[in-house]
């Protein structure tokens, strides 16, 4: 389950899919938003994507939604800190 304590650095994974809760900042209202998304990680296909003024509201929604998913921590390999071009 993903809690507040834990959605910036863990994920819920399904065989090739991912799903999660990020932070937005939009620069016209200084405010932040919760985007909670499912993606394909094989195609990089975005599943499912929305946007939720609350946390809370964010992590309900995924948690709901991918309850049986596996809880998988993000290794310092994943995302743009493993790449080449750095």
């Amino acid at each position: 389950m993903l809690t507040d304590e834990n959605f910036l650095h863990t994920c819920l994974r399904f065989e090739d899919r991912q799903a999660g809760v990020s932070t937005v900042y939009c620069h016209q209202s200084g405010e932040y938003y919760y985007h909670a998304y499912c993606v394909e990680t094989t195609v990089f296909k975005d599943l499912v994507s929305c946007e939720f003024d609350g946390l809370d509201e964010a992590l309900a929604y995924i948690n709901d939604e991918f309850a049986t998913w596996e809880l998988v921590s993000f290794s310092k390999d994943d995302g743009c800190g493993s790449c080449h071009a750095k």
